[in-house]
């Protein structure tokens, strides 16, 4: 790689952009470029039967994430809980 001879005579200010935003902006685009044909070259597709597809059900990330019914079941043991222990406890105010 050459060297540029025009850094010889770019400002401060110029030379602050180049390597905050323009240089990085080069490499993303170079990473992107490597990458992409890197896995166009790959051409592999699983075969899935159809009892697999019965079996494994497609959810999304976000539903994956959403822990709502977890938090709601852990409430619930929670309460349960809470009820046996009132049971249990032999003093009445």
């Amino acid at each position: 790689m050459e060297a540029n001879p025009d850094r010889n005579i770019e400002t401060q200010k110029n030379k602050v952009n180049r390597l905050s935003k323009l240089d990085a902006q080069k490499k993303l685009i170079l990473q992107e470029e490597i990458h992409k044909e890197f896995y166009d070259r790959i051409k592999f597709k699983p075969k899935i039967n159809s009892i697999s597809k019965v079996i494994g059900k497609h959810t999304k990330a976000k539903d994956m994430a959403d822990n709502s019914g977890v938090l709601e079941h852990k409430r619930r043991i929670k309460e349960e809980i809470e009820k046996k222990k009132l049971k249990e406890c032999s003093f009445k105010p």
